[in-house]
């Protein structure tokens, strides 16, 4: 269950009183009409033509006055929603501020490793904006967030730093996070993260529900300050941390991206060879089985096949990754951990079981958003 939102104090309430006119909630929307057929154009007389669709909610704040909006970035990856690529172009995104005004949105760059997005909100008028913290805040530290879970609109939710330095699984998690003890869920993603000066110290990246298997840079700190919570959550908020990237919203406001390096092919559940458990021989070794490979990506470029499936003779045709550049990858985490630590262009060798033989292949990684999209 999700824990219920703690009340801020008169402290932090004025904080997020001041900070609330600077924040937005982001709002994904797709046309119903034109994404059964993406050539469509709506008609002033047919008023349900402009009825459009929610996909997707998340937070996000004004960094300054010409409408430049902080998020992140798995909040406006329009390959997160899972279209087919002639539909993508249908997703178009908004920020609805407190007194709701709606401003369209264009992406300007994004950093998906940092998880960390910059759009700029049509506006014609200045709106109040936001400071980042230059120093990051000390463990314990009071902080309130603002975001639009449990379907609340742009509210606070209060807590304090448990601990500073929290790495987790590459590829789905950004290093030197904030961990949180704010009670944070689906819908705060993007949202600021604010200290009692009233600057934003992180965005709200990250969301555990299973907490126990991220690691922090400090073993020796305990992970739950006694002071201040009595047991252990079965639940962790994660941001990214502003202070330790100052680097990155430079790039970022210059319009640099950094992209995931991927192969080109989608995955799925159970998608794990085991050859020990496996009711379907595929070779002796175990490896990532590759499930649909994405159109003119590196995977075909290369020569990799997508999964067929046949329901009365099982598997017809399977494709798995076995090694990178020689290093074994019994699972897919271990793909995308070995991909997390290489760059868009690189060069890697992989390692393919096929029809119980193995061969190589030479693939140049490509950038997710342009693979996917």
């Amino acid at each position: 269950n999700i824990p219920e939102v703690a009340a801020p104090n008169a402290k932090l309430s004025k904080i997020f009183g001041a900070a609330r006119p600077a924040s937005v909630k982001i709002v994904a929307k797709v046309d119903n009409a034109s994404l059964f057929n993406p050539n469509h154009q709506d008609s002033p007389d047919n008023p349900h033509d402009n009825l459009d669709s929610t996909i997707g909610i998340g937070t996000g704040f004004f960094i300054s006055e010409d409408g430049l909006v902080l998020t992140a970035y798995h909040v406006v990856d329009i390959t997160e929603f899972n279209f087919k690529p002639e539909f993508t172009k249908l997703i178009k995104f908004e920020a609805i501020s407190p007194d709701n005004q709606s401003y369209p949105l264009e992406l300007i760059a994004f950093d998906a490793i940092l998880d960390l997005a910059l759009l700029q909100a049509k506006t014609d008028h200045k709106v109040a904006k936001l400071n980042l913290a230059t120093r990051s805040p000390r463990k314990g530290a009071e902080i309130v967030a603002i975001g639009n879970s449990r379907n609340d609109f742009l509210a606070a939710r209060s807590g304090r730093v448990i601990q500073l330095g929290i790495t987790g699984p590459k590829g789905r998690f950004a290093d030197q996070t904030i961990e949180l003890s704010a009670p944070l869920a689906a819908g705060d993603s993007g949202g600021p993260v604010l200290n009692t000066k009233g600057e934003v110290i992180g965005v709200t990246s990250y969301i555990a529900y299973n907490p126990g298997g991220l690691e922090s840079n400090s073993p020796h700190v305990p992970r739950i300050l006694k002071p201040f919570v009595d047991e252990l959550p079965d639940y962790a908020s994660f941001a990214i941390n502003l202070a330790e990237n100052p680097q990155t919203i430079i790039n970022l406001k210059a319009g640099v991206n950094r992209d995931v390096p991927v192969i080109g092919f989608s995955s799925g559940p159970n998608l794990d060879y085991n050859p020990d458990l496996s009711s379907v021989y595929l070779g002796e070794l175990p490896g990532a089985v590759v499930n649909t490979v994405a159109k003119n990506g590196p995977a075909e470029q290369a020569g990799l096949r997508s999964l067929q499936r046949d329901s009365a003779q099982g598997i017809i045709i399977a494709d798995v990754i076995v090694a990178i550049d020689d290093v074994k990858t019994p699972t897919m985490n271990d793909v995308i951990d070995l991909l997390f630590d290489k760059e868009v262009g690189d060069e890697v060798i992989l390692t393919v079981q096929r029809e119980a033989k193995t061969i190589k292949l030479k693939l140049v990684l490509g950038a997710k958003s342009k693979v996917f999209n």
